[in-house]
């Protein structure tokens, strides 16, 4: 039998609908979101430094109640080459100031342009472990979110029983699960769904991610100035910078690949070269594993199926794989196009309804905050799996 809700709690929850509806209009209406700027004087952005064994870890503070004891929200950016996301988060994080909520951002300083470090599992488990001693933080209502590689290593540690142990619930943007899968979609822009197949051109971001860290693991490539200056002008469009900077290139082999990512395009060769790269061992190093066993906490995953930088067979693999008696939930949208203002009149029906859908989806992430009693009810402890 479901545990029944006090009067107070069902008009906390009727709000927390309200601030879902909230959150999705100002996600979606630039102009709106604009406003609320203007009229919200008090909104807070601080930069802040958190302790952990002898150890300080750099975020920034987004907050209207800068002295109030409030829920918190962790929001762990991935890498900076995929703008669009880094643009939803900073959206994301003073819209949920704007509702009321404490909002960290934390960008490690390891992700530097493209590359992926071990040590950022440290740092992540330093700052997790940080937030619930502050004085101004809820310790008992605390949500962690990231996107692209930064959920990806959030879900590393959440197999650990400590870490989950001090959220409510996990939140993860376009996650990367699989790097041979990633590999065979920058190499095909095959994006494969369940038995339905789709064709995307991917985007360079991706390509020069894999292709980098591919080359700094497998095969030794000293980082000098020139090649990551090079990459950093790929990224940033600066096409004769970066052609000048290929020509200063020693390594044959090094330059054609950055050649081939500046037009767009993978050589036979490259291509070659990326498909015998050891993928197991590059995620193995980095990602370790991921959580086997049964999770109690909720997780939920927000994929744009038209994403080009990251394919969203990732996040369904992972819908599939994950098991969570406290449920796992999916959002697949068409119009969930970060790097970009949502079309309203193109397909307003359908753009409704996945505003519908995304809205429901944050009303239970602003629910359990409220209370336990909000979780799907599950006295088995089976396995839940909700697709919205």
């Amino acid at each position: 039998m479901k545990q029944a809700r006090t009067f107070w709690e069902m008009a906390e929850s009727l709000w927390a609908g309200c601030k879902a509806l909230s959150l999705t209009v100002l996600l979606e209406s630039k102009f709106i979101f604009d406003q609320c700027k203007k009229c919200r004087s008090n909104l807070i952005r601080e930069q802040i430094s958190l302790a952990f064994n002898h150890q300080n870890f750099p975020a920034v503070l987004i907050t209207c109640r800068r002295n109030q004891i409030r829920p918190v929200f962790l929001l762990v950016k991935g890498l900076p080459v995929y703008r669009g996301k880094q643009l939803l988060f900073s959206r994301l994080a003073r819209s949920l100031a704007f509702l009321g909520f404490h909002v960290l951002v934390y960008e490690d300083p390891e992700l530097n342009c493209c590359s992926l470090e071990a040590k950022t599992l440290a740092n992540l488990r330093g700052i997790i472990s940080s937030i619930s001693t502050l004085s101004w933080v809820d310790g008992d209502r605390i949500i962690i979110g990231g996107s692209d590689f930064g959920a990806c290593f959030l879900l590393t540690l959440y197999q650990d029983s400590g870490i989950s142990s001090l959220s409510k619930g996990l939140i993860l943007f376009s996650p990367v699960r699989d790097l041979d899968r990633l590999r065979e979609y920058i190499l095909s822009g095959r994006l494969k769904i369940h038995k339905r197949c789709k064709y995307l051109k991917p985007a360079t971001a991706t390509r020069v991610v894999f292709l980098w860290n591919a080359i700094r693991r497998d095969h030794g490539y000293k980082i000098d100035k020139i090649t990551t200056g090079v990459i950093r002008n790929i990224l940033l469009h600066r096409i004769d910078v970066a052609l000048r900077g290929i020509t200063q290139l020693k390594d044959e082999k090094l330059r054609a690949a950055l050649l081939s990512l500046l037009r767009g395009e993978i050589l036979p060769e490259i291509k070659t070269y990326i498909q015998q790269t050891d993928c197991g061992k590059l995620q193995v190093d980095i990602f370790k594993a991921f959580p086997q066993a049964g999770l109690k906490k909720p997780v939920f995953l927000f994929q744009d199926i038209s994403d080009r930088e990251i394919d969203a067979g990732q996040s369904v693999e992972l819908f599939d794989l994950l098991n969570s008696s406290a449920g796992v939930y999916l959002h697949l949208s068409q119009h969930l196009n970060f790097g970009e203002l949502w079309s309203f009149w193109r397909n307003p029906a359908s753009k409704l309804h996945n505003m519908a859908k995304f809205a429901h989806l944050f009303y239970r992430i602003f629910a359990i905050l409220i209370s336990d009693k909000n979780l799907p009810f599950n006295p088995e402890g089976n396995s839940l799996h909700y697709r919205m």
